[in-house]
């Protein structure tokens, strides 16, 4: 199975919004804005798009955006949260408690 580790760790190759934006898939991405919009703030299919947050250009998940590990890392040099001496940091842990497997990805890669 293809990988393509994120700065925090998620497997943006299982990540539905990151293979929707690979197939071009305009119906899927309208749909997963839309569910990801219930009960949260609108998101528009440009909000769901994403190339992963490891990506130079984008585009990004509006929540990759505003994702403090991310903006971390990249603000350090680094290209995955792996890399910083203190791990676990503090900025993870709300993605962990949504995607455990991201503890173990970020795990081996240290």
């Amino acid at each position: 199975m293809e990988q393509s580790i994120g700065i925090c760790s998620i497997n943006c190759a299982e990540c539905e919004a990151y293979i929707l934006t690979r197939n071009a898939d305009a119906a899927g991405l309208e749909a997963l804005a839309k569910k990801g919009s219930e009960g949260f703030r609108p998101l528009g299919k440009e909000g769901v798009m994403c190339d992963g947050c490891a990506s130079k250009a984008g585009p990004f998940f509006v929540f990759c955006e505003e994702c403090e590990a991310r903006q971390c890392c990249r603000g350090g040099g680094h290209a995955t949260s792996a890399e910083y001496d203190d791990f676990p940091c503090s900025k993870l842990e709300a993605i962990y408690e949504m995607c455990p497997e991201a503890k173990e990805n970020l795990g081996r890669l240290r």
